[in-house]
């Protein structure tokens, strides 16, 4: 056993959740089968018919244990198989009916028990289905067994065990519907709350207008820089970028206008960017770049190629075409500065590239 547990814990989560179900349903079965062996043998049947279908069934379940077990079921529209395990396994158990004589009662359970195994992976019309053709192989089974032995098997007991198959079967098949519409509107429910989650994740951590992150998103990743770099990790750089003559934008075209080039520079800006880099809106028309695992001389890179792609940006507004630039003040991290004191530095750098005519990035 701790060979299985072991060799299922290297599979994947999916598919070892199938394989570990599929032990469990072999080494139920197993047990089922050595029971009507059991009962098979005490009723005189002949040992080669008796051990014919114990192998049989035996292989069978080994056989779908493999199918899972490595994968292979995967490609298929059920992975699980299980509509035909269900199918072989009450086939099995309906060739032992004849075969048990006095015993023959236990195959009741046994086919009740194999339909209810399926009940959290079947639907409703599935369950139907099955019930219905595990009854009609229990009924031959049953009429073969009055034919081939009719000493051992009276009629009348016969006639009962088919009365509660005739029961029982479609009940276990209601209930499984039920069970299954049930099991569909709970993964709905847990569908749409997922997705109610991630909208709300959304809303906190991204900013409404641009879509970039929001200021409080961004001052978590910058914490978890200078974490990082207090303990001896990569150093990283901040950028405090400032959008040049916005206000003109505003005053001169609305605040509508000032959205769209808003809009317009955070999509160009973005697609230049690595994937360590962070964009984030940091109020205003005021915009926070974090270049992490970035020494100052490859932040410089990434800020010139942004500046190229921004200069080529054409906002339309109205019957006009809006050109955008930007001022930036880039600071490095230190191991012995707090991360307040970088993020003043590169304030004071945006100041000073703003003072020395715009358009430019200064860096400290």
């Amino acid at each position: 056993m701790k060979r299985l547990a072991d060799a299922l814990l290297g599979l994947e989560p999916k598919l070892r959740l199938r394989a570990s179900q599929q032990l469990f349903a072999t080494l139920l079965f197993l047990g089922c089968i050595l029971i009507l062996h059991y009962a098979a043998t005490l009723s005189g049947a002949p040992r080669g018919l008796v051990w014919a279908w114990t192998v049989l069934s035996i292989g069978a379940q080994l056989l779908f244990y493999g199918l899972v077990r490595s994968g292979w079921s995967a490609r298929t529209a059920e992975p699980s198989l299980t509509v035909p395990q269900i199918v072989v396994a009450q086939a099995a158990a309906a060739a032992a009916y004849p075969l048990s004589g006095p015993l023959s009662p236990l195959v009741l359970p046994i086919s009740m028990l194999i339909l209810v195994f399926g009940m959290f992976r079947l639907s409703g019309a599935a369950a139907v289905r099955l019930a219905w053709l595990s009854l009609a192989m229990l009924s031959g089974a049953m009429a073969l067994a009055v034919w081939v032995w009719p000493r051992d098997v009276a009629l009348p007991l016969v006639i009962g065990h088919w009365m509660m198959a005739l029961v029982t079967f479609p009940g276990v098949a209601i209930l499984t519907g039920r069970i299954s519409t049930m099991r569909h509107r709970l993964r709905e429910q847990r569908e749409q709350l997922n997705q109610a989650l991630a909208r709300i994740e959304e809303l906190a951590t991204r900013d409404a207008l641009t879509g970039l992150y929001n200021r409080r998103h961004a001052q978590s990743l910058l914490e978890q820089a200078w974490q990082r770099r207090q303990r001896g990790g990569s150093p990283f750089c901040v950028a405090l970028i400032d959008l040049d003559h916005f206000k003109r934008v505003n005053d001169y075209h609305g605040h509508a206008a000032g959205d769209a080039v808003l809009c317009a520079f955070a999509h160009c800006a973005e697609q230049g960017l690595r994937t360590t880099d962070t964009l984030a809106r940091w109020g205003g028309e005021e915009f926070l770049l974090l270049l992490d695992h970035t020494d100052t001389f490859g932040a410089l890179q990434v800020l010139e190629r942004m500046q190229a792609a921004v200069a080529q940006l054409l906002v339309p507004v109205g019957e006009e075409l809006l050109r955008v630039g930007f001022s930036a003040g880039l600071a490095a991290s230190q191991p012995d500065e707090t991360l307040p004191k970088m993020l003043e530095r590169a304030d004071q750098a945006l100041y000073r590239a703003k003072a020395e005519g715009r358009g430019r990035v200064v860096r400290v």
